[in-house]
């Protein structure tokens, strides 16, 4: 096979042979790289063929290498990335050529480097990536992403993050691609990078049916008490149980991971008696954890003597509600904690924020920072803080009620952040589980005023100080005092 050392041999040149090249298929790209085949059409032989690569300024490019296996096949490389070139293809017999064959295609941009996932839900997850190469504004004309294990699931975006329909608790393999093209849907060829692989997960479903079967007396000081959840309609990797108080430690880490999805049931061994526990579960799968389910158990001693002090009993609600800990998706190391306000009074001797490292991820061990009791809010940054470590984040109310029950769950909210890849983690962790007098609730879907809960979308229904009214017939004063809806303050 010969390769055409320019075009000036074509000056004047007629066909002389009935042969030509058709059905060219452009079959791979790979940045610098082009990949096609053709069939011959005609009446005549064919013993070597002539190629000529331009480049949009009509200069020759590239380096031809033919298919050892096959004649018309041909590797061009050396080539520049994200370019379209004309190719000419002219078939050869001796000295006599045949009709020549001219066509354009785009090689391939640079391959994505890495996806994030950036918000997940229950049935669909967010997810954001960056160019590999934006050098003189050559960013990719489109993108594509496709299911692993189904190519009738693909997606076509211009845009830098798409949004992915999977069910709940489901976990799915995609590749993404770059493309280049000027006519994107009547593209020549699929000038598409390198595949990147990666995998999302949507956010697994909480428990139900969370509940204590049975407590075992150990000895005189330990119990051990059996979990149990409903079966879940879906499979899920392990069942994530922590406890608090879990200082010191039962004989069960807090956190610990059991195996699913058969199991619906585990032991928590070594608890403390005359102790109340707040026990929470979720599922896990693939590294991501749903919301928790969480309950409250008080452990006996042999003599079925309950501690005094439960959780969720206070008089006013004292605890931080609505936890939040958000990172950074690019760029620096940062966390942000923030909160809301005890809705009872804020602490008299302000807060104090705690971190503290998941064990098997990181050696550091957990440190805490006091923050006035007028802010709701701590960035954290610096070579202390890995972003990609688990951490239990707990903020405590320092009131002075604090002060003689410092260990009481009372005055704590705590979020865990959960395991996280490298390349697939939230930005924001909400620990929705509060105290309102003495009942346990979810601060999303009900409000708490005065130890007495109601509905959070009930527009007939406010709170004033420490008690809730109607607004269409009463009105809040300063000092939380309810006046008639005609009456002045």
């Amino acid at each position: 096979m010969k390769l055409a050392a320019g075009l000036s041999f074509l000056a004047g040149a007629q066909a002389a042979i009935d042969a030509q090249a058709t059905g060219v298929n452009v079959y791979k790209t790979r940045g610098t790289r082009l990949f096609f085949n053709w069939e011959v059409s005609g009446s005549d032989s064919v013993d070597s063929w002539d190629v000529i690569v331009t480049d949009d300024e009509g200069k020759q490019a590239g380096s031809v290498k033919f298919d050892k296996n096959n004649d018309n096949s041909i590797n061009i490389d050396r080539l520049k990335s994200h370019r379209k070139y004309d190719v000419t293809l002219i078939p050869r017999s001796g000295s006599e050529v045949g009709t020549p064959t001219t066509f354009s295609a785009w090689t391939s941009p640079q391959p994505v480097q890495n996806v994030i996932t950036v918000a997940r839900y229950a049935t669909t997850v967010w997810i954001e990536w960056q160019p590999a190469d934006t050098r003189q504004e050559e960013v990719p004309d489109q993108y594509v992403i496709t299911n692993a294990e189904d190519d009738s699931e693909r997606y076509f975006t211009s845009d830098t993050n798409l949004q992915i329909v999977l069910g709940k608790g489901v976990s799915r393999q995609y590749i993404i691609q770059a493309a280049a093209c000027d006519d994107c849907e009547n593209a020549f060829n699929d000038a598409w990078s390198k595949p990147l692989e990666f995998d999302v997960t949507s956010l697994p479903p909480k428990p139900t049916g969370l509940n204590i079967v049975e407590e075992v007396i150990r000895d005189w000081e330990r119990a051990d008490v059996i979990l149990a959840w409903d079966s879940p309609n879906f499979e899920y990797d392990s069942v994530k149980v922590e406890y608090s108080p879990n200082t010191p430690q039962g004989f069960t880490k807090s956190p610990s991971y059991f195996p699913g999805p058969w199991n619906t049931q585990t032991t928590i061994e070594g608890l403390y008696q005359n102790v109340v526990y707040t026990v929470s579960a979720r599922f896990v799968l693939n590294d991501v954890e749903g919301p928790s389910e969480t309950i409250s158990v008080a452990i006996a001693d042999a003599d079925s003597k309950f501690p005094r002090q439960q959780n969720c009993q206070v008089p006013t609600y004292l605890r931080p509600e609505n936890l939040r800990v958000k990172r950074d998706i690019f760029g620096s190391t940062s966390m942000t904690v923030s909160w809301d306000h005890p809705r009872a009074k804020k602490p008299e001797n302000g807060y104090r924020l705690v971190f503290a490292p998941f064990t098997p991820i990181s050696s550091q061990k957990p440190w805490f920072q006091d923050i006035d009791g007028n802010t709701n809010e701590f960035e954290v940054s610096g070579p202390s803080y890995d972003p990609y470590d688990e951490y239990t984040v707990s903020v405590i109310a320092l009131h002075d009620e604090q002060l003689s029950a410092p260990q009481s769950p009372d005055f704590i909210s705590t979020t865990f952040t959960g395991t996280k890849l490298q390349n697939e983690r939230n930005t924001e962790f909400i620990a929705p589980d509060a105290c309102c007098g003495n009942h346990k609730y979810n601060s999303k879907m009900q409000e708490c005023c005065g130890g007495n809960l109601f509905d959070a979308d009930n527009i007939n229904m406010a709170c004033c100080g420490s008690s809730t009214y109607s607004p269409a017939t009463e009105k809040c004063c300063a000092g939380g005092i309810l006046v008639a809806s005609s009456a002045q303050c």
